[in-house]
């Protein structure tokens, strides 16, 4: 796999690479705000992520009857080390574009291993301000306007893929 950043740039936006073990023993130890366990559907997959020091924030294996009916893991860059509010922001901003270009190559390797998934299932970015984003479904964003037995057809999908792409990353660990 190419690297698409230097790797010093990338450094200062991941957390450290841990191995499998340690990933998912931090990840056990891991809660919400209200004090819940990260969702099983979706902990191998930020387990996975934070394997490969990707700094995640939360994340939600998808539920038909409360939050977002589809998978989702928040990556978030590190506090800026800049003071200056200008040279902070812009600091927090290009650490989360390098993010993104590190897991894109990820992903592009994940997809060039298998055959292709329906559009709206493959994975992609849901951006926030400030260089946050969201792992998810390209399709995901519609779904909660969709019926309700299309949502529990793509909810299935959905986490599928999330699924196979924690396969994937494990494998690349």
């Amino acid at each position: 796999m190419s690297a698409v950043v230097s790797p010093a740039a990338l450094r200062r936006g991941m957390m450290s690479p841990k191995t499998w073990e340690d990933a998912v023993q931090e990840v056990e130890g891991l809660a919400d705000r209200l004090g819940k366990p990260i969702d099983p559907l979706i902990r191998p997959v930020v387990s996975a992520l934070r394997a490969h020091g990707f700094p995640t924030t939360g994340s939600c294996q998808g539920h038909l009857s409360r939050g977002h009916p589809y998978p989702w893991i928040e990556i978030t860059p590190p506090q800026p080390t800049a003071t200056d509010p200008r040279a902070a922001q812009e600091e927090v901003r290009r650490s989360g574009i390098l993010l993104r270009a590190h897991l894109t190559t990820f992903l592009e390797g994940f997809y060039s291993t298998r055959p292709a998934s329906r559009h709206s299932t493959r994975l992609g970015f849901h951006f926030f301000p400030f260089g946050l984003f969201r792992l998810q479904s390209v399709g995901a964003e519609i779904l909660p306007y969709e019926r309700t037995e299309i949502r529990r057809a793509r909810i299935t999908e959905y986490r599928a893929e999330a699924a196979s792409f924690g396969q994937y990353l494990r494998a690349e660990l």
